[in-house]
């Protein structure tokens, strides 16, 4: 009942009908190598084919964040979380080939490979968005007005229908449940509760209160200010980036801000 399809199918395929921390181990190294190899790719072309090594970087720094190393942690699904976040990644530089080349086969794929993965963990929707603005911010940086529409519009529809053909899958492989719905809390508690709770989860990601959080994230923001401040004052045309980051922001917090849960 909590729609997680792909993670009971993951394991009827690959459990051998009993648990082996081994074979699970094996299982999440492959994963996991697909995932950090797949991840540098996405990088490198999302960043205009610059240095490998910047890419591989990247890649390495974010998998290794401790929210994902709680995940990795957990072994009774370590594999299946890496396989699904491999599956998003993949879907993700799918997708930005759709955009290059507007082929509706390759969104159509990508679109199959983000429902699987959604059907794993649903956090990976969170994942997901932080992907689409990562896509925009790089299209405002390339000034390319056509391309900056097509890849909004293929973004949106690629979460919608993503997201459309996990809840039929759901419905039709799954027990009824409200596993997502039950996490939107605004109709549960008063605005004044909601609303500490949201202020809550900014200060415990911001100053890393709890073990899934370092002081990176802080850190991060305030190198991306600082260098939007010095952008804004070195090439006005720049502020696009300003936009691009201040929404990548607001997509940290924003599903917090609607679900008033995390």
């Amino acid at each position: 009942e909590l729609g997680r399809f792909n993670l009971i199918l993951l394991k009827k395929l690959t459990s051998f009908g009993s648990y082996k921390p081994v074979w699970e181990g094996v299982l999440f190294c492959l994963a996991f190598s697909a995932l950090f190899l797949t991840l540098s790719v996405f990088f490198h072309i999302l960043s205009g084919n610059n240095r490998y090594h910047v890419s591989l970087l990247a890649a390495a720094l974010s998998l290794i964040f401790p929210t994902y190393a709680e995940q990795f942690y957990f072994r009774f699904q370590s594999f299946e979380v890496a396989f699904a976040l491999f599956l998003l990644c993949l879907s993700n530089l799918i997708l930005l080939m759709h955009i290059k080349k507007h082929s509706v086969i390759l969104l159509s794929f990508s679109i199959i490979l983000a429902a699987l993965s959604f059907g794993t963990y649903q956090s990976f929707m969170n994942v997901a968005v932080t992907f689409y603005f990562g896509m925009f911010i790089a299209l405002l940086l390339s000034e390319n007005k056509k391309c900056i529409i097509t890849g909004a519009l293929s973004c949106t529809a690629h979460f919608g229908l993503s997201l459309f053909l996990y809840k039929i899958i759901s419905l039709i492989f799954c027990e009824s449940g409200s596993y997502i719905e039950d996490k939107i809390k605004w109709s549960e508690y008063g605005f004044s509760t909601c609303f500490h709770f949201v202020i809550h989860y900014i200060k415990v990601t911001l100053f890393a209160s709890k073990y899934a959080y370092t002081f990176a994230f802080l850190i991060c923001i305030v190198i991306s200010f600082s260098a939007i401040v010095y952008l804004f004052f070195k090439d006005i045309k720049k502020i696009k980036l300003k936009v691009g980051l201040y929404n990548l922001l607001k997509m940290k917090y924003g599903m917090v801000n609607i679900k008033c849960h995390f």
